[in-house]
């Protein structure tokens, strides 16, 4: 049996754009560090780095003490730790940790199954943007049945998160990440008309991009727009990163059936966020990378 208390070595599956830089901190970090890829060049540049290729989930999770998760959907968080038998590897009192942002019941089914093993599973998924990624600097909700495991993963997160607090038991982790996404979805609107007011104002753009983050009424997604090389600009991080057809919607239903889980009806109940996100769903904006910025940006 894993001692909570000895909880040293890392697993990893999911090292795209997300998990790579997570990856590399916590290589140079010195935490033996084992992981499952499929793309060879990702499997070349890690073992080059020092770290161990697993070719199976049960054969990952016999080299981890922590697992982290780390795929794009419920449905390949399913498959990596059900349907592939990750905690059959592991040592009882290990932990699966899910970075993914899945439904609640997701990470239960994980639990169950998990469960017959001795292995923990925690929710951690992360905030915070391509930047704070490879600066180890992510915001990480937590959910965790068991305080005590909470803080023997503690130090492991804290190698890639600059804020993370148990926000409650399973599935916590998951329920603060969407409030966070809801209103994401809301200031993507703020934050790119206060772009556009920008050039039409006549003001300069780059002492505008340095000045109004810092100010009451700013985002930090409307940060995340002044920080490129060229502000506010189709090359900027806010036009770059969240124009796709139909981006936000996926993500609005997923959040719209967890909060109303609790009663909660956001139409109903908040009908000023709630038109915030219609707008944002109707322009377009989502929350991932892609490289088509909207034709109506002021150049």
């Amino acid at each position: 049996m894993t001692s909570v208390n000895q909880l040293r070595r890392i697993g990893m599956v999911g090292l795209g754009d997300q998990g790579q830089p997570m990856a590399r901190l916590y290589i140079e970090q010195g935490w033996p560090f084992a992981f499952y890829a499929r793309r060879h060049e990702v499997i070349e540049e890690f073992t080059g780095r020092g770290g161990v290729f697993a070719p199976t989930m049960p054969e990952l999770g016999a080299a981890s003490d922590i697992l982290l998760v780390i795929v794009d959907t419920d449905d390949q968080v399913l498959d990596v730790c059900i349907d592939q038998n990750m905690a059959s590897g592991m040592a009882p009192g290990s932990v699966i940790v899910i970075h993914s942002t899945t439904y609640p019941e997701t990470c239960e089914k994980v639990a169950e199954a998990a469960r017959p093993f001795g292995v923990h599973v925690v929710d951690a998924p992360v905030s915070g943007g391509p930047q704070r990624t490879h600066d180890g600097e992510l915001t990480m909700p937590i959910g965790c049945d068991d305080p005590a495991v909470f803080e023997a993963i503690r130090p492991a997160l804290e190698v890639t998160s600059a804020m993370l607090q148990r926000m409650g038991g399973l599935g916590a982790g998951q329920i603060a990440k969407l409030l966070n996404n809801l209103f994401y979805a809301a200031h993507l609107v703020t934050a790119r008309d206060e772009a556009q007011l920008v050039f039409k104002l006549g003001l300069d753009v780059e002492a505008a991009a340095k000045l109004l983050p810092t100010c009451s009424g700013s985002s930090d997604v409307f940060r995340q727009s002044a920080i490129s090389p060229d502000p506010f600009r189709p090359k900027g991080h806010l036009y770059r990163g969240v124009h796709q057809p139909g981006g936000t919607g996926k993500q609005i239903e997923q959040i719209r059936k967890v909060f109303a889980q609790s009663g909660i009806d956001i139409e109903a109940m908040f009908p000023f966020t709630h038109l915030l996100v219609e707008e944002s769903m109707k322009r377009g904006f989502t929350y991932g990378t892609v490289d088509d910025p909207p034709t109506d940006i002021v150049q």
